[in-house]
């Protein structure tokens, strides 16, 4: 089983925000392919699945959190699933599977970053576990889930820094300025 990460804006007039080299996509993609399976066994029986990465300003973020959720102010992450309550379609049907989208506010990010002591990278390989356990059914309502949550979204980021090259990790951060303080 494959995973592909698309990236994107929902923004107009903006079509390619990301806010990470597209090259980091293939390495995020690769890792995601491994982790996958030991939460959802069913995920080898698709030949690919594909998560759509979109980054939004503050702004649209919180626009996107009022409609969504009600909450008038910007977050980190956002997960919008194609498939409610993990009632998946038959894989005989669907041979690539778009998940859904993983929407991420950079700037929202690099702060939340900041205030955790981790570079740029892992916060974000933080969010984005975070929102893939979501798109899978993951969710964090009571303070055993929460738990749980944490402690899985903690070990699939570390492994999705680990994928990344450090060669390009720390060319990334300088450009970025993403470096931990």
């Amino acid at each position: 089983m494959k995973v592909t990460l698309a990236s994107g804006s929902v923004e107009e007039g903006d079509p390619d925000s990301s806010a990470i080299p597209l090259s980091f996509f293939q390495y995020l993609g690769h890792a995601l392919s491994e982790f996958i399976p030991g939460l959802w066994e069913e995920s080898v029986l698709y030949g690919e699945i594909e998560i759509s990465l979109k980054f939004v300003s503050p702004l649209e973020m919180r626009s996107l959190n009022v409609a969504y959720r009600g909450i008038d102010k910007p977050t980190d992450v956002l997960s919008f699933g194609l498939w409610e309550g993990g009632a998946f379609p038959d894989p005989k049907e669907w041979q690539i599977l778009p998940l859904g989208d993983i929407v991420l506010c950079p700037e929202f990010i690099q702060e939340n970053s900041r205030q955790a002591k981790l570079n740029l990278l892992e916060e974000l390989c933080l969010m984005i576990s975070h929102g893939l356990l979501h798109l899978l059914g993951w969710d964090h309502d009571t303070e055993e889930e929460e738990v749980l949550m944490l402690e899985k979204q903690a070990f699939i980021a570390s492994g999705l820094y680990s994928a990344l090259p450090d060669p390009e990790k720390e060319r990334y951060l300088e450009r970025s300025g993403g470096t931990r303080e």
